[in-house]
């Protein structure tokens, strides 16, 4: 009587453990870089709602974003940069928009580069 076998061996149990093991590893080393986007996307909706009735300036946005980034602690952009906040003017409106890269380091010289985008729109003078 031929038995067929089933199950898993313990050298592929090992692999499929490894494998899970550096996707779930990738995750954490990403999770920063994530949580410090939606601190900058909360400060974005916040910049919607402070100006939302108007009087938004270039520098107004620039010192109220400076100051959001001091109090979370964002380090991977700069409010004073043009490259990381540029503001163009459409209309009577002002759009806001972060655009920045965020390196995590993940196993020894390889690093993970990760480019987020975000925008609001606020009212000028």
């Amino acid at each position: 009587m031929v038995h067929s076998q089933r199950g898993i061996t313990a050298l592929g149990g090992l692999f499929i453990a490894m494998f899970i093991g550096l996707v779930l590893y990738g995750g954490l080393r990403l999770l920063p870089a994530f949580l410090e986007y939606q601190k900058v996307s909360t400060a974005m909706n916040a910049l919607e709602d402070e100006y939302g009735s108007g009087g938004a300036t270039d520098s107004k946005i620039r010192n109220t974003l400076q100051r959001r980034f001091d109090i979370d602690d964002i380090d991977s952009i700069d409010p004073r940069d043009p490259r990381d906040i540029v503001i163009t003017r459409q209309g009577s409106s002002l759009v806001v928009t972060a655009e920045y890269q965020a390196v995590a380091p993940f196993l020894g010289n390889v690093s993970f580069l990760v480019d987020f985008t975000n925008s609001a729109t606020v009212r000028a003078n």
